[in-house]
């Protein structure tokens, strides 16, 4: 063995993991620069007003007593399928004005109608016999569901979108009949007329009865086009 292999191999182990954790080190904080610049504010392309300070944003409109009076209770038998934000806010406003037969239905119980007290069934829109269960006895059904995923645009991707919103839908629809419901309000979304040659420059364009519906070359997702479908 010659002088210089021999040197090599009385190198210190240290040296090597001192290297190691250098490069991780620098491979660490540069992650750390690279995190901290994709999750930076974003700075607003407008420059909008602030609030007026005159106005409670936190309140329910919905909650003052010239409101409820327009719609006082009716003591008829409510089920609201699909208990999410815009669900919750139906079943607060029912039994705000009094109501005392307030039913909700979802695929995963919601905790905040647990702390309400009110009755839950866990289901699936896409089993028409689910539906048809939670829907005996009720009078009023409110259709809040929906499979909302903006970022699926792809041909593949479509099948779960038509499941929950459109099939989903029409199973509704069916289990209504049969269990002889008196009322379905089903509730809609925007998103089925935004399309991309929609979308404005400042100021924002109102959206109308007129405005058109988008359809699948002109959907930006599988969101919107379904919901077209639902109407």
């Amino acid at each position: 063995m010659d002088d210089a292999q021999l040197a090599y191999d009385e190198q210190p182990e240290g040296g090597g993991r001192s290297t190691n954790m250098l490069v991780a080190c620098l491979v660490c904080s540069l992650g750390y620069a690279i995190a901290k610049w994709v999750l930076r504010p974003c700075q607003p392309s407008i420059t909008l007003p602030p609030p007026p300070t005159t106005v409670d944003h936190t309140a329910r409109a919905d909650d003052n007593e010239a409101e409820l009076a327009r719609a006082p209770k009716t003591g008829l038998r409510y089920l609201v399928v699909g208990t999410g934000s815009v669900g919750t806010c139906i079943v607060e406003a029912l039994l705000a004005r009094g109501e005392e037969h307030v039913r909700g239905f979802d695929i995963v119980p919601n905790p905040a109608l647990v702390e309400l007290k009110v009755e839950t069934v866990q289901g699936s829109v896409t089993q028409l016999a689910d539906l048809t269960a939670a829907c005996q006895g009720i009078d009023v059904v409110y259709a809040t569901f929906a499979l909302i995923r903006f970022y699926e645009r792809l041909r593949f991707q479509y099948a779960a979108s038509h499941a929950v919103n459109v099939v989903g839908t029409a199973n509704l629809v069916a289990a209504c009949k049969a269990a002889g419901v008196r009322v379905l309000v089903v509730t809609s979304t925007s998103n089925v007329c935004v399309s991309p040659s929609w979308c404005p420059t400042w100021p924002v364009k109102a959206l109308t009865e007129d405005t058109p519906l988008v359809d699948p070359t002109t959907s930006p997702s599988h969101y919107g086009w379904t919901k077209v479908q639902v109407r």
